[in-house]
């Protein structure tokens, strides 16, 4: 195999799947630059589950310990409905022994990878705001702040689900509104009420609340464990629900879970985001010297928490693929190759399970409560489970991808 030689590599946005693929293609011998619309890389965003497979590619980075210096342990997902019926009970250890994911907060891994970024001696352009490309023979300028920058023979669009880069490809796609989002907040947990696990309570399809560990803050010299609340919600219902209050709010959570009372006292309705999610559909996720990346290419729901961790995979696979062809319109096409079944899989599962946690549809809670527990007491159907919530599904009939022994299992990591 003969690898792309040395490109001229522009990444757009320096969320998850952006600074991966430096660091990747830079330690590949490529001249990387990243441009990052916000004038600086400030601690923003919700928690979020390291899955197995994100801490793969952070291992390959050399950067998987730094996450698990900080993340929370997390040994499974619990879900109940506000009447104690179980839901779901997973457990990485009835996979693979030994096996965990990490509850983190989104700055904190972003710190991790700009530190690496800036060890690396990648350029990373803050406040540069790309407008636009044009292409000129075989390489891309792009249009940054109204200057020209490059030129470029690939450009990486990595800057998320509303990436208005999508549009320059000139390749239909869909990026659809989900009617539901969710406010959350994060707040210090000194006392560990939430360990270990997700935790989520349901009452029907209109009510649900989440409890995530998300270990610490890079930052905090006191490193006070966090907790990420999660309450669903529509979206044309977000503006109702501040003006009635953190009280009301507060109230609706602690009714589903008490042990969230004290955590909440002090937090305003101010310190409460609301996220948005959208459905992106593309046809293709690489044209003529471009590739998409993340959620830029393939946003969903987030129900089963892969959002950040195909995106570390989708930089590693573009990875694999430059550095084993030798020409950069076939690799391009290897990487989407690779992605398509990985990606559609959990794209179409995440669509179709959405509607029985976050919809108007009672008839779907109900078929929900009863066929889960079903569900759990099948083993075959349980293993399935665990490895869809671990990232690892290609399919119902297909394969799951396999990891190295030392990036998922604590236990074989201890003992080496």
């Amino acid at each position: 195999m003969m690898a792309v030689g040395a490109l001229r590599v522009g990444i757009i946005g320096c969320g998850s799947a952006g600074p991966a693929a430096a660091l990747l293609l830079a330690t590949a011998g490529h001249a990387v630059e990243l441009f990052e619309r916000a004038p600086a890389l400030l601690p923003v965003g919700t928690g979020f589950m390291l899955q197995p497979t994100g801490l793969q590619v952070l291992e390959v980075l050399g950067l998987r310990d730094a996450a698990a210096a900080h993340g929370a342990p997390l040994v499974g997902i619990d879900a109940a409905t506000d009447r104690g019926r179980r839901l779901l009970d997973l457990r990485y250890d009835d996979w693979l022994p030994g096996a965990r994911a990490y509850g983190m907060h989104r700055a904190t891994l972003l710190e991790i990878l700009a530190a690496a970024l800036e060890a690396a001696s990648v350029p990373l352009h803050t406040g540069s705001d790309v407008t636009g490309w044009e292409a000129d023979g075989d390489a891309r300028w792009l249009c940054v702040d109204g200057q020209r920058q490059g030129p470029f023979d690939l450009v990486i669009i990595a800057g998320g689900a509303r990436s208005a880069a999508r549009g320059w490809t000139g390749l239909p796609h869909r990026a659809r509104p989900y009617p539901w989002g969710a406010l959350w907040t994060i707040a210090p947990d000194p006392e560990r009420v939430f360990t270990d696990t997700l935790q989520q309570v349901v009452r029907g399809t209109h009510t649900m609340v989440g409890f995530l560990p998300t270990g610490t803050r890079g930052d905090d010299s006191t490193a006070t464990p966090l907790v990420s609340f999660f309450y669903s919600v529509r979206a044309d219902a977000e503006a109702a629900v501040r003006a009635a209050g953190a009280e009301a709010l507060h109230a609706q959570i602690v009714s589903l879970e008490p042990r969230a009372a004290p955590l909440l006292e002090t937090v305003p309705i101010e310190a409460w985001s609301f996220a948005g999610y959208l459905d992106v559909v593309m046809p293709r996720w690489h044209g003529d010297g471009w590739v998409a990346l993340g959620d830029a290419g393939h946003a969903m729901s987030p129900q089963l928490g892969q959002g950040v961790n195909l995106a570390l995979w989708d930089a590693w696979v573009l990875a694999q693929c430059l550095a084993e062809h030798d020409a950069l319109d076939t690799a391009l096409s290897d990487y989407t190759a690779r992605r398509r079944v990985h990606l559609a899989f959990y794209q179409r599962f995440t669509r179709w399970l959405t509607p029985f946690f976050q919809s108007s549809i009672p008839s779907a809670g109900f078929v929900r409560d009863l066929a889960l527990p079903l569900a759990l007491g099948i083993p075959p159907l349980r293993r399935q489970m665990i490895r869809t919530m671990a990232g690892v599904k290609r399919g119902f009939l297909r394969r799951s991808l396999r990891l190295s022994e030392s990036s998922i299992s604590e236990r074989l990591r201890a003992d080496a």
